[in-house]
């Protein structure tokens, strides 16, 4: 399963996960330099970085800016 860290507020984080659920989790229990945006993953029980799905969705809303973007010209 992969998340989506949507906020850390008073030691507590809300991760998004794929089908659109929060879950929340203490800030501990993130890895470490987890941040608002940061895409994890879950391996053996513990929630890792997933640079790759960050990369993937990062192109995502770039690609996505770019279309509103150019709408929004003409």
């Amino acid at each position: 399963m992969r998340y989506v860290v949507e906020s850390i507020d008073n030691g507590v984080a809300r991760l998004e996960d794929e089908t659109g659920a929060s879950l929340f989790f203490s800030v501990s229990s993130l890895p470490a330099g987890a941040a608002d945006g940061t895409c994890l993953r879950t391996e053996g029980g513990l929630l890792v970085p997933d640079p790759a799905y960050e990369h993937s969705r990062r192109k995502q809303l770039y690609d996505l800016q770019q279309r509103i973007g150019n709408k929004n010209s003409i």
